[in-house]
């Protein structure tokens, strides 16, 4: 895990997007660097987006679209369609879930994680769009996992406006 986070694959694009603001930003590669090639941030009006992890994020859509064009134009990368997309950081949440012993059956292994998501997380497993990491067993020995979630509601307002932009979003 300490890999992914210390050397990330970054990616040609990307749109960063917060309660008061939306950036967009393309990075061009050397052999052993990064650098920002293209970037623009745009501020948000109040109350366009109202980061929450179970709750409507999108209370303006027509200015957030308006807003995201804005910061695309702005930075030059209007017929860029592939984009990495961070969501505003109270949309999702991560915890690391542990368990007790490994079970003997991947079936179980995956209903121990619904359960023990849905108990740290607040919501019901089927409510949620989980993405689970394998890392290392803690000092006794008990597997780990790095699980981030997100709501499908709240997943869907996302992807909804950046499918009508014509984007692929990852």
């Amino acid at each position: 895990m300490l890999f992914s986070l210390t050397k990330p694959n970054f990616p040609n694009a990307a749109i960063g997007i917060e309660s008061d603001r939306v950036s967009a930003i393309a990075l061009s590669r050397t052999r052993s660097s990064y650098s920002i090639k293209q970037a623009a941030t745009i501020a948000l009006p109040p109350n366009v987006i109202e980061p929450s992890f179970l709750e409507v994020n999108i209370t303006d859509p027509l200015e957030f679209r308006a807003s995201l064009e804005a910061a695309v134009q702005s930075s030059g990368l209007m017929n860029q369609k592939r984009w990495s997309i961070a969501l505003p950081s109270n949309s999702a949440r991560s915890a690391i879930l542990t368990l007790e012993a490994e079970p003997a059956a991947k079936q179980e292994t995956e209903e121990i994680l619904d359960w023990k998501a849905e108990q740290t997380f607040g919501a019901p497993a089927s409510q949620l769009r989980i993405s689970r990491h394998k890392i290392s067993p803690n000092r006794e020995g008990r597997p780990r996992y790095f699980a981030t979630a997100i709501s499908l509601g709240v997943i869907d307002e996302y992807e909804t406006m950046f499918e009508n932009l014509g984007w692929k979003a990852g």
